[in-house]
């Protein structure tokens, strides 16, 4: 395992969790009717699934994918079986998961166009940077455990074709895919 890119994977999660604060705060976005979450606990969680998701893709759970879940979105009391268990109620490793974009990604494009209509500034697209995000957090869930099989790579490229599909679509200020300093 690489500790030094997940570290980094870390810091973007806490940059892009810190925006959703900051969105939060300038009150820019629409809460669905009864969800009580903050825009950073829509984020953590769909993280989480998206790591769950391509944990599953070679058929096990290793335990450095479970540590890297833990790390990066700080559910630091989730176990292999408590994992197991959420993938399968939730039907995470599914045709239906990976062809439906993030929620964060919904939200965060309302919210970035009422910002913008409130006057904000982005020095780059909300939907860029969450399309860089999930791009590095799935190289390192994939590739954390020694190698990347076929199905890892292929459900890989799947699930980021739907968020780059979705960012391409909704993204108002036109800059595509920049990578995260």
């Amino acid at each position: 395992m690489n500790y030094q890119d997940l570290l980094k994977a870390k810091e973007y999660f806490e940059k892009i969790a810190e925006m959703c604060d900051k969105i939060d705060e300038g009150d820019w976005w629409e809460k669905p009717e009864g969800m009580n979450l903050t825009l950073r606990d829509i984020f953590q969680l769909d993280i989480a699934n998206f790591i769950m998701y391509l944990s599953a893709s070679d058929g096990r759970l290793s335990a450095e994918e479970i540590q890297a879940y833990r790390v990066i979105t700080g559910f630091g009391g989730d176990d292999l079986e408590s994992i197991k268990r959420h993938i399968k109620e939730n039907n995470i490793y599914s045709m239906d998961f990976e062809s439906e974009p993030p929620l964060i990604m919904k939200l965060l494009s309302k919210a970035e166009r009422n910002a913008i209509m409130c006057g904000a500034k982005f020095e780059s697209s909300i939907l860029n940077l969450l399309v860089s995000f999930y791009g590095v957090i799935g190289q390192v869930v994939i590739s954390i455990d020694g190698g990347i099989t076929y199905n890892e790579k292929r459900d890989f490229n799947i699930i980021m074709d739907t968020i780059k599909g979705f960012a391409a679509d909704h993204d108002i200020l036109g800059d595509r895919w920049a990578l995260l300093d």
